[in-house]
């Protein structure tokens, strides 16, 4: 289960919760199962998070940075992550069928097993993206 005081900080919204990260630069945020359905973070830092089964399933994440983040078998469907940085996150088993990720960073992510089935991915950077057995299914970009 998710740490109830990272959850709390992050529904304050985006400049609440990077001020937390800012200040707590050593801290990796714990969000595992979270339900963090719709919620609109531009621009939010979850570097490092750990988001494993987290449910993110029509957030706005417009250039959110999740660099290295863990999404394991995380809900992103319909998710706007346009510019997002998900470079080397771990996006196994994660739904993201019909999100939007054009102009994302997913440089050496690693997308084993993950559906991406309706995806929009023009313009997105895929170098060295792990991608054995995802659906690709109807996604447009790639």
């Amino acid at each position: 289960m998710a740490n109830e005081k990272h959850v709390e900080t992050l529904k304050q919204g985006v400049e609440v919760w990077n001020e937390w990260r800012k200040e707590n630069p050593t801290v990796r945020p714990d969000l595992q199962e979270a339900d963090l359905n719709g919620l609109v973070l531009r621009e939010v830092a979850l570097q490092g998070a750990y988001l494993v089964r987290a449910n993110l399933e029509g957030a706005v994440l417009h250039t959110a940075v999740f660099h290295k983040a863990l999404l394991q078998g995380s809900n992103l469907k319909k998710t706007v992550l346009q510019n997002a940085d998900l470079s080397h996150a771990v996006l196994q088993k994660a739904d993201l069928s019909g999100a939007d990720l054009r102009g994302a960073n997913l440089t050496g992510a690693d997308l084993e097993d993950a559906n991406l089935e309706g995806a929009q991915l023009q313009m997105a950077q895929t170098s060295g993206a792990f991608m054995q057995n995802t659906n690709l299914k109807e996604t447009k970009g790639l």
